[in-house]
């Protein structure tokens, strides 16, 4: 009679352990394993990541940029944001009242400082929500260093500065530096590889992954 007693409460304890936590419901007697709940979580993590894509484009060829930036925005179905194109005037006097709200009154009328300004409002439209390919911008480092600061007083996870490369170009190894020093640019040739596509993108990752995790 009193190991029976001592059994039920025990039984009771066990079931109130679990009441403390809702993700395990009453009918169930299985436990999640520390190593499943990692499982778990890093497939949240990638799910999450796949969910919002955020690119930079990087070339000196425009058309060719463009032409890329069009097929990447097709095949995911995210917007491309020219940066020329947005700086406008016509897009500046259509934007101008979202510009006076974000803008403090005192802040610098630079044009760097208006880009990122113009950015911000484009940035916050509804289709640019699941990610977005930005293009003729950063043009140097200094700009290049503004948007990193920028992008993460947005919000936003590490961008991806996708470099489109026919052969070495000077004008842009300090931009291409740079990201390449935050572990963040996918090097492209345009001579072998006739579109960009997402398998691309996700292989290029899928290694960048291995061999950082290989040199922890």
């Amino acid at each position: 009679m009193i190991d029976s007693i001592i059994s039920h409460r025990k039984h009771r304890a066990k079931r109130s352990q679990f009441q403390k936590f809702p993700c395990f419901s009453h009918s169930s007697s299985i436990v999640l394993s520390y190593k499943n709940q990692r499982v778990r979580l890093a497939q949240l993590l990638m799910a999450q990541r796949t969910m919002t894509m955020q690119f930079i484009l990087l070339g000196l060829e425009p058309k060719t940029v463009d032409r890329q930036a069009l097929i990447l925005s097709e095949r995911l179905g995210i917007p491309q944001i020219s940066m020329q194109r947005l700086f406008s005037r016509f897009m500046r006097d259509r934007l101008s009242e979202e510009l006076q709200a974000i803008q403090q009154p005192d802040a610098l009328t630079s044009q760097e400082a208006v880009k990122l300004a113009m950015l911000e409002v484009r940035l916050r439209q509804p289709d640019a929500r699941q990610g977005w390919i930005l293009t003729d911008f950063p043009t140097c480092v200094t700009q290049a260093k503004s948007l990193n600061l920028f992008l993460e007083y947005m919000g936003y996870p590490q961008v991806r500065a996708i470099h489109l490369t026919r052969s070495h170009s000077p004008e842009l190894s300090a931009i291409v530096e740079y990201y390449q020093m935050l572990n963040c640019l996918i090097p492209i040739d345009v001579e072998t590889t006739a579109q960009i596509t997402q398998e691309i993108i996700d292989e290029y990752l899928q290694i960048a992954t291995y061999v950082s995790c290989s040199q922890q």
